[in-house]
């Protein structure tokens, strides 16, 4: 499994999402991306984003669809966490925190 976080060292969003990884027990990369110089995020996503994070998984770009949006950490809950970061017995109350 190939699994890259493109990501800006001290951004509380990338930040919650690579303690998430780690709490899951995940093997990745994390790759610092120049806030001066976002090509390489562009280039990942074909041209649709330019904030980070943004997962690379298995040759599928995940990012953010809106400033509100959960995506990468709903991709993380399906794909490493079995359901266990957004309980269906919860499902609503996450939108109200956010």
């Amino acid at each position: 499994m190939q699994l890259t976080i493109l990501q800006f060292e001290h951004s509380p969003y990338c930040i919650s999402v690579i303690r998430a990884l780690q709490a899951l027990g995940v093997d990745f990369e994390a790759r610092e991306v120049s806030n001066a110089d976002r090509r390489e995020v562009l280039r990942a996503t074909g041209g649709q984003y330019y904030q980070v994070p943004v997962l690379l998984h298995e040759g599928q770009a995940i990012f953010e669809s809106s400033g509100d949006s959960t995506e990468i950490a709903r991709y993380v809950d399906r794909h490493f966490a079995g359901g266990r970061l957004f309980p269906a017995e919860v499902e609503g109350l996450q939108r109200i925190l956010i």
